[in-house]
């Protein structure tokens, strides 16, 4: 299907950006989203057509007063291009997100360079940049000797001054292939009323082209919204499709549901959903007597796993132990059952089965040894990996199979161990990496990666398929520049929420090692904590009611998250943690 969304919120973004009298071409740069609460009030500025005798320098201005106030497949921004890539240019192409820099003339001759931070894909798909942008912009004349632009952007041109306050990161939500849970697929969209509308027509089109190997949907192929979106005073939104959706079964229909009320949710005004077909009531299943559906209706399907209080466990001395009281000055160590409360020896890294499981993963010291075991007593200890070496810290997925992970300057293999016995997975994008830290999100879809590279470790995402044969593709590099510079070593990393990371990063080797919550698409990075440790592990529990994070110290100590820049030492003589809920 095409991306018909984003022909839709073209007009909504003009609108928007004609709040201003300028495009401006240079702002503040830093990482991050638009911030909450967007400017009030909009002053809608109708595009100028090309000045007569213009020089070209004002030619390039119109050009971007044009790009910011779309009207009519920008048939005024047109005017100033040359006849020759007058209807080739494709301003749906991409939002070309651009930081401090302004066009810069000299005599027939107009340029812009600036450091380009950012690519909204035609999907809607958000990639960060880091590098350098230059365009000339190719002025020539017409044959009435009027200066037009030979060289215009490929798609919209947007400083990163309006883009911060004018889009708003939000989730598209499909299913996994099991149909567990559902899955987020960030998008951008500009600011404005027509978001439901943006939303339901983003995921009917289905998900961004990275993300759509790992992903399936339960809305019809051919699926068609009839018409704008309304809310009701009292938040109710009308989604109505066309006659495509008529012949889903009961469990198709909830599916569905489910994808668009999740889609929805996010939007603060909207309390319930009620569905259509060509206008007339659509039934699914669950709705209330009023034919509506409550944007809670679907919580179990949450990507975050969980519903209880996480429970932490460390290793202290040789055995695992649970914390209690763990916001208190000093928690109560109460050991496990079974076998693990007394390892015998040293232990490197620990993960812990999602509850009601009470299986436990060692790896030891000198991380070449994998020890698995239920927390029961009289449990047996099993090695599913015999000869390993270089075992990075394992986990376990809401499917309750433990992926693990061995690598070295020669490479990295991944296994998965469930009740079958060990797997190889088939992972070409990591066979050549030295891997320093992995984690796979909470839905299952994705991999975070921190490996190496030319003396830095980069950050990563790749796509995690299941099945007989599962597999680990797609890593695509995630560039990590916050306000303060760019962080070039990635200690550990883990996921915060569902769409966002946490990490251990530096600036350098001799840079302090400090929290920081990043987005997976890297376009927002807010540092988390105060630092001043030594750390060597990481363990973080996404919850819905929130993030539950413990780091481990080189001497033993272990730093609990217990809000905002708060990480009190709880503890001390641990070597490893893990969190199970």
């Amino acid at each position: 299907m095409t991306r018909r969304w984003w022909l839709l919120v073209l007009p909504l973004l003009a609108g928007l950006l004609s709040s201003c009298l300028t495009v401006p071409t240079s702002g503040p740069v830093e990482a991050g989203h638009p911030p909450s609460q967007a400017p009030s009030g909009s002053v809608e500025i109708e595009p100028e057509p090309p000045v007569r005798d213009a020089p070209a320098a004002l030619v390039v201005e119109g050009f971007l007063h044009a790009m910011a106030n779309y009207r009519t497949d920008y048939t005024v921004a047109r005017e100033y291009l040359a006849e020759d890539v007058r209807e080739s240019w494709r301003p749906d192409e991409a939002v070309l997100v651009y930081g401090e820099g302004s066009p810069v003339s000299s005599g027939s001759s107009v340029v812009l360079e600036a450091e380009l931070v950012g690519v909204v894909g035609p999907d809607g798909s958000y990639s960060q940049q880091d590098r350098d942008y230059r365009i000339d912009f190719g002025m020539e004349r017409d044959a009435e000797g009027q200066w037009r632009i030979g060289h215009p952007p490929d798609g919209l041109l947007v400083s990163q001054y309006l883009f911060e306050r004018f889009y708003d990161g939000l989730n598209v939500y499909f299913f996994d292939p099991a149909f567990a849970g559902v899955v987020p697929d960030p998008i951008y969209v500009p600011r404005g009323n027509q978001s439901a509308t943006t939303l339901v027509n983003a995921l009917l089109d289905g998900p961004t082209s990275w993300l759509a190997p790992a992903v399936v949907t339960a809305v019809p192929e051919q699926a068609e919204l009839g018409l704008s979106i309304p809310i009701s005073p009292e938040g109710v939104a009308e989604v109505s499709l066309d006659e495509t959706v008529d012949q889903l079964t009961a469990e198709q229909r909830n599916r569905m549901a489910a994808q668009v009320v999740w889609t929805l949710r996010q939007l603060e005004e909207i309390t319930a959903v009620r569905f259509l077909s060509a206008g007339t009531p659509y039934v699914v299943p669950g709705q209330r007597a009023d034919g509506t559906v409550a944007v809670s209706a679907y919580d179990y399907l949450s990507p975050l796993a969980g519903s209880g209080d996480p429970q932490l466990l460390v290793v202290e001395g040789k055995g695992v132990s649970r914390v209690r009281d763990g916001l208190t000055a000093t928690p109560e160590l109460v050991a496990v059952e079974g076998p693990f409360a007394d390892l015998g020896e040293p232990v490197a890294a620990m993960a812990a089965a999602p509850a009601p499981d009470q299986e436990l993963a060692v790896v030891s010291a000198d991380r070449r040894r994998l020890l698995v075991a239920d927390g029961v007593a009289g449990a047996a200890v099993e090695e599913p990996l015999p000869g390993a070496k270089g075992l990075l810290t394992p986990q376990y997925t809401r499917l309750h199979d433990l992926w693990v992970m061995q690598s070295g300057d020669d490479g990295t293999r991944v296994h998965v161990v469930d009740e079958g016995g060990a797997r190889e997975v088939d992972a070409p994008a990591l066979a050549d990496k030295e891997v320093v830290s992995f984690r796979i999100s909470p839905d299952g879809t994705r991999m975070a990666v921190a490996h190496r590279v030319d003396g830095r470790t980069e950050l990563g995402m790749a796509l995690v398929r299941r099945g007989d044969q599962p597999s680990v593709t797609s890593l695509r590099s995630i560039p990590l520049v916050s306000a303060t510079g760019r962080l070039t070593l990635v200690d550990e990393v883990t996921w915060s929420d569902a769409t966002s990371l946490l990490l251990l990063a530096r600036a350098g080797e001799d840079s302090p090692s400090l929290p920081w919550v990043v987005d997976q698409d890297g376009a927002e990075m807010t540092q988390a904590g105060p630092g001043g440790w030594d750390p060597v592990a990481l363990a973080a529990f996404p919850h819905p009611a929130g993030l539950r994070a413990a780091v481990v110290g080189r001497e033993g100590q272990l730093w609990l998250r217990q809000g905002d820049y708060r990480w009190p030492e709880v503890l001390g003589g641990v070597t490893a943690a893990a969190w199970t809920g």
